[in-house]
């Protein structure tokens, strides 16, 4: 990455500069970053020197509803491609497109994958009011599937380790968050908050979600089974503007257990087509 990676006019709102970073976070979704890597992300302008200590639940609390409204961006595309780096094997490219809708109150994702021998992978999931899951059926547009929460941690393809649990986050909505507390993260003021799996006694049990305190983007998710053992981390690797939006421009995860890694990165991206 070349510096500077954002410059955003201090007089953004912090509805407006967080409201394109969080599209995503797609769990999508990681390798350990380096420290040369770590110190290349930072957030260039307007510096914030802000201790943590400064900070309180108060303001992490509104700054987690700012990051759930502000997923909520309607219609939206986008492109990039997804290396899958298993870690005993050759890595494999895809080319990944989504078109998806995300409402308060309901979304819709579609996501297309390419490999390299132009097998084309596709789903759509529907997700209701209620939270819940459907797989629709590639022959019959209103003929859904529902998906258990244990389902949503299973890979959408035998090819690629990638889940709807890293692709759209359902424990965000697994109840309200613990607060933990105040931290920095890559030079950012931050907040951390953990969600735990109620309705569940198999796979993820809690999330560790890191939000940014000037954008209410998130910036890191941690996930742990039943023994409170790490199994999962997705960071976010930088942002990019896309016409006017800003968007993250790569997203890493890493599979603890079996050290394989995924990394996004976003060619195109745009609201509202």
């Amino acid at each position: 990455m070349v510096e500077p990676l954002m410059s955003i006019s201090g007089n953004l709102s912090r509805t407006n500069r967080g409201r394109f970073f969080c599209v995503l976070t797609l769990g999508f979704i990681v390798l350990s970053m380096g420290p040369a890597a770590l110190a290349q992300f930072k957030f260039r302008k307007p510096p914030n020197r802000q201790l943590p200590s400064a900070l309180d639940e108060r303001s992490g609390e509104f700054v987690w509803q700012q990051f759930l409204w502000n997923r909520a961006i309607g219609k939206f595309n986008l492109s990039g491609s997804l290396v899958y780096r298993p870690a005993r094997d050759k890595s494999r490219s895809y080319s990944i497109n989504l078109d998806a809708n995300w409402k308060t109150d309901s979304e819709e994702t579609a996501i297309s994958l390419a490999g390299s021998l132009d097998d084309v992978i596709q789903r759509t999931v529907v997700v209701d009011e209620d939270r819940k899951f459907f797989l629709r059926d590639s022959d019959c547009s209103q003929c859904l599937v529902e998906l258990t929460r244990e389902e949503q941690q299973d890979s959408i393809s035998d090819e690629l380790p990638i889940t709807w649990f890293d692709l759209l986050m359902p424990y965000l909505y697994w109840g309200q968050p613990e607060y933990l507390g105040p931290e920095r993260y890559i030079g950012r003021p931050a907040h951390r908050y953990a969600l735990y799996n109620l309705d569940s006694d198999a796979g993820i049990q809690k999330v560790v979600v890191t939000l940014d305190e000037d954008y209410a983007a998130i910036l890191k998710s941690d996930s742990f089974d039943v023994d409170d053992k790490l199994v999962k981390r997705m960071r976010v690797a930088g942002f990019k503007q896309f016409a006017s939006e800003w968007m993250f421009s790569e997203l890493y995860w890493e599979n603890r257990s079996t050290r394989d890694s995924l990394r996004l990165s976003v060619k195109t991206f745009s609201i509202g087509e």
